[in-house]
C-alpha cells in the first residue's frame, strides 16, 4: 500500500530552500546594518613598503638606474625596406574628366494612374504611391501630372515616368 505524506528527503529539500531564502533575504539587511564591512575602504600610505605591503624592493637594487647608452640597447633585426614616403614637393596628379555611367533603368513601372495616385509595378509587386511617397529607387514621388495628354509621374531626381 502507498503512503502519502512526504518523505524525509522531502522534508530536507524543503527547510533547506527555506532557509536559503530566508538567508538571501536577511543578506542585503545584514550589508545595510554593517556597511563598514563591506563598503569601500580608503587606503592609507605609510612611507614603508614591507613584503606584506602593496610593493616591496630588494635593497640591492639602485633606486634611480643610470642612463642607458647606445651600447646598452639590443640588437633588433629590422626591415628597412620602405613602405610609404612624404614628398612635399612632388607634382599634383592630372585629373582626368571621366565620365559617369547612365543611370539605370527605372526599377519600376506604372500600371495606372487615377484620382491623384499611381499604382507602380516592380519585382515585389504592386504598390500605390502619391505625392510624397517613397518610390522602389528610393527617391520620392514628387508630382503625378498629365504632359502632352499622357499622365506621368516625376521623382526627386527629376525624373519623368510615363504611363506607356
Amino acid at each position: 500500500m502507498h503512503r502519502r505524506g512526504l518523505s524525509k528527503g522531502d522534508i530536507a529539500i524543503t527547510f533547506g530552500g527555506l532557509g536559503l531564502a530566508f538567508a538571501c533575504a536577511a543578506f542585503p539587511w545584514y550589508v545595510f546594518y554593517n556597511q563598514e564591512q563591506f563598503g569601500v575602504q580608503e587606503m592609507r600610505f605609510s612611507g614603508n613598503m614591507t613584503p606584506g605591503g602593496v610593493a616591496s624592493m630588494d635593497e640591492s637594487q639602485p633606486i634611480a638606474a643610470e642612463p642607458m647608452t647606445p651600447d646598452d640597447f639590443p640588437i633588433m633585426e629590422l626591415d628597412l625596406f620602405t613602405t610609404a614616403s612624404a614628398v612635399v614637393d612632388a607634382p599634383r596628379p592630372v585629373v582626368v574628366d571621366q565620365p559617369f555611367p547612365k543611370p539605370a533603368a527605372v526599377p519600376y513601372r506604372i500600371v495606372h494612374i487615377a484620382n491623384g495616385r499611381a499604382m507602380i509595378e516592380d519585382e515585389g509587386g504592386y504598390f500605390v504611391v502619391q505625392p510624397g511617397s517613397t518610390l522602389p529607387d528610393a527617391t520620392r514621388a514628387m508630382s503625378i501630372e498629365q504632359r502632352d495628354g499622357e499622365w506621368v509621374l516625376v521623382n526627386s531626381n527629376g525624373g519623368v515616368v510615363s504611363a506607356r
